[in-house]
């Protein structure tokens, strides 16, 4: 068996050098919605828990949107860093529910914290976080930047219709707002291993 066949399989990004994730944040609403507040909507509790494993989320007020939360979560990450925010050469927002299309809300976020970089939103649901993840390193592992700031999650608004006895009991369809905490990292491009940032992380 040749020697490429039997060392293990790594991904790409195993081959990236020199990067390290300075510091994290993040930002929750208040008011905690458990799975048995969602039973007015028709949701069973168990059933929620056994396929998702979520027991509760966070539910902001009207008037809070993704960029309130993004920028309070980036601020946090920003000061546990200790980055100065002059530094900072790139900013990423990866969320699916952006206060609008255009201009993108990383450019809200970026103009409150008062940055001079490229700013871009990731649009990729769930998956964004990754995506987020990955293009920040990228842009550090090549040298594109020395400080990337990254802001993932965000509110998630749905619309809920309650499953009525009868066809005709079909009520008007309500708005469930279900506001989620973001996440944001800022890293650095150094002489940190390659592995740095996954171990922060968890990955």
């Amino acid at each position: 068996m040749s020697e490429a066949a039997q060392s293990p399989q790594r991904g790409p990004l195993s081959r990236l050098m020199g990067v390290r994730i300075s510091g994290t944040g993040s930002q929750v609403a208040e008011q905690v919605v458990t799975n048995e507040d969602l039973g007015r909507l028709g949701c069973d509790p168990d059933w929620i828990i056994q396929r998702t494993g979520i027991r509760e989320r966070r539910h902001a007020p009207e008037g809070v949107s993704t960029g309130d939360l993004a920028t309070e979560a980036a601020r946090a990450a920003i000061e546990a860093s200790g980055v100065d925010p002059a530094e900072i050469d790139l900013l990423l927002l990866a969320t699916f529910t952006p206060d609008r299309l255009l201009p993108q809300t990383a450019s809200t976020v970026q103009d409150r914290l008062g940055l001079v970089c490229p700013a871009m939103d990731v649009v990729a649901a769930c998956a964004g976080f990754m995506y987020a993840l990955v293009t920040g390193a990228q842009y550090l592992g090549t040298g594109a930047a020395r400080n990337a700031l990254s802001v993932q999650r965000g509110p998630i608004q749905l619309v809920a219709r309650a499953r009525p006895e009868r066809q005709e009991d079909v009520p008007p369809v309500r708005r469930w707002r279900r506001r989620g905490g973001p996440l944001a990292w800022l890293g650095r491009a150094g002489h940190a291993r390659g592995d740095t940032w996954r171990r922060r992380l968890g990955l």
